[in-house]
Parts: structure tokens; C-alpha cells; sequence
């Protein structure tokens, strides 16, 4: 039967979830929404979890699996979402879970050479947000006139802008006719910002929903290495960009931060530009002292 469980004070049946991500090759990836599983005799033999639109720690039991309990679990994660009146879901899978993921419903943006992939359902679509920021920028052409010269992109997090993340800003919008800035972060986080750097001039502010996510909720349950970890995210991020984003909306190039202190960034802006490049100029930024 499906249900949602309570770990948090129940030792043995916390035990008992970390054993069944662990038959998986899964890790718990705190934070966690809800958590679900379906029970058979007793004993937990799939689970899954949600972290506000996003699903991950989705396990079956090794001898049930082939049946009915994956397309069981996703269905009920689905309609409780549903209920809380979350329309729209994403999850990252491993090469192995893809078919199983699109047969419940979800379809793929952006794949990695290894398999692992970026995958949404429901409503408005990729397709439908691409034509939301498309109507978006011809909206803003027609008000403000369409300039010849490059078209920078940004990705900032809205909740957390820094004065690095100001002069990120800025320095893009000196730079090209035209910035398009993905907004990461809660309600309000994209207006918020619009009314902080609204001296400046060429950007347009689209707000990134899931197709843009700060490194640290990156899922880590089937990636626990860093490194693996943020050269996924990078790939996956430069493909969705390249591939889609890009042609879409005219975009030329990418800006990003880079600290030499941080090797992790430093990685992530590495594998970013091997995947843009030559569609896509790079523009890599100092931190402000």
C-alpha cells in the first residue's frame, strides 16, 4: 500500500529506507518535502521522495522490480504533488530509469554522455517556457528597440545576490546589446531583483523555475562525489542552454563567476565552456574583492 512515511524520530524504519536506497546505489538526500513508500507484507519494498517540485531517492526493491511498483510509487508521488497543487515535477535519472521515468509520464531536456538525465512533467512545458521568455523578448524589443551586438545570459540566484552577483551583472550588461538573467530562487525572487538593477539597461529577466538550480540542491543521492556531481550539473546546464535556450531567445554567450578559490566553480566553468564552445562565447568574471 502507498503511503508517506515519518522518519524522523522511527529508528528501524529509517534503517530500513536507507537499506533499500543503499540495494539501489542510493544515498539519502536531505532535504525532503515528503517521502514515500509502498509496503508488501510489512516490509518497505519501494520508496521515493519529493523536494518541493523535484522527485529524487526513487528505489525499488531489487526482487520486485519489472512489476507494478515503480509506475504504483510514481503514481501516488503524482497525485499527492497534485493535491498540494503542484502541476509540475522534475527529476534527474540514471540511464537505466529513463524508460521507466517517461513511461510515468515525464519527458527528457538534456541528456550527459553518460546517460544521466534531466527530465520534467506537466505544465507549462519547456516548449511553453521557451515561448513564454521568446514573447518575452520581442516584448521588450518592440518597447525599447532591437540592438545589433552580442546577447550575454546570466544565472543568478535571486534569494542570495551578493555584490559579486551585482558586478556580474553589471559588468554583462556593459558589455552587450542585450542580457537575458535567469533568476533563481523563491516567489518574488525575480522582481526583487528587476527593482535592484533597474538603473541598468539591456536586461531581460526570465524567472529559471527548475531548469536552473543552485549547486548545493543539486541531487547527490546516485552522485556522491563532488566532482561528478558538478560536472554533471554543468553539462547538463550547457546543454540546455546550447541546445534549446540559446536558439530560442538569440543568445550569443554565457557569464559566469569565477573564483581561483574555488575549484569547484572553477570545474563547473570548465566543463560548461567544453560543452557552449564554439556555439557559445564564455566570459569569465573575478569575484569583487
Amino acid at each position: 500500500m502507498f503511503e508517506q512515511l515519518d522518519l524522523g524520530e522511527q529508528t528501524a524504519a529509517r534503517q530500513e529506507w536507507e537499506t533499500l536506497l543503499m540495494s539501489a546505489g542510493l544515498t539519502a538526500d536531505p532535504p525532503y518535502s515528503s517521502i514515500y513508500g509502498i509496503f508488501d507484507d510489512g516490509r518497505l519494498v519501494a520508496t521515493g521522495a519529493r523536494d518541493q517540485n523535484r522527485l529524487k531517492c526513487v528505489a525499488v526493491d531489487p526482487e520486485h522490480r519489472g512489476g507494478p511498483l515503480f509506475s504504483q510509487l510514481l503514481t501516488g508521488i503524482i497525485a499527492h504533488a497534485f493535491d498540494l497543487g503542484i502541476t509540475k515535477l522534475y527529476l534527474y535519472s540514471k540511464p537505466e530509469a529513463v524508460a521507466s521515468f517517461a513511461r510515468a509520464g515525464f519527458h527528457p531536456l538534456a541528456a550527459t554522455p553518460e546517460g544521466i538525465t534531466f527530465m520534467e512533467r506537466g505544465r507549462p512545458s519547456f516548449d511553453e517556457y521557451l515561448e513564454e521568455r521568446r514573447l518575452e523578448t520581442e516584448g521588450y524589443d518592440k518597447q525599447y528597440g532591437r540592438l545589433k551586438g552580442s546577447v550575454e545570459s546570466l544565472v543568478i540566484d535571486g534569494d542570495q545576490i551578493t555584490a559579486s552577483g551585482f558586478a556580474l551583472i553589471r559588468d554583462a550588461a556593459g558589455r552587450a546589446a542585450r542580457v537575458h538573467l535567469f533568476v533563481m530562487g523563491g516567489e518574488g525572487a525575480t522582481d526583487r531583483l528587476r527593482q535592484r538593477t533597474d538603473q541598468l539597461r539591456g536586461i531581460i529577466y526570465h524567472p529559471a523555475q527548475g531548469y536552473f538550480i543552485p549547486s548545493p540542491v543539486f541531487p547527490a543521492y546516485y552522485l556522491p562525489d563532488e566532482r561528478e556531481r558538478t560536472k554533471t550539473q554543468a553539462t547538463l546546464d550547457a546543454l540546455l542552454l546550447r541546445d534549446r535556450i540559446a536558439p530560442a531567445l538569440g543568445i550569443s554567450g554565457r557569464t559566469v563567476l569565477e573564483d581561483p578559490e574555488d575549484p569547484l566553480q572553477t570545474l563547473y566553468n570548465e566543463r560548461l565552456e567544453a560543452f557552449i564552445s564554439p556555439a557559445l562565447n564564455l566570459t569569465r568574471i573575478a569575484p569583487k574583492p
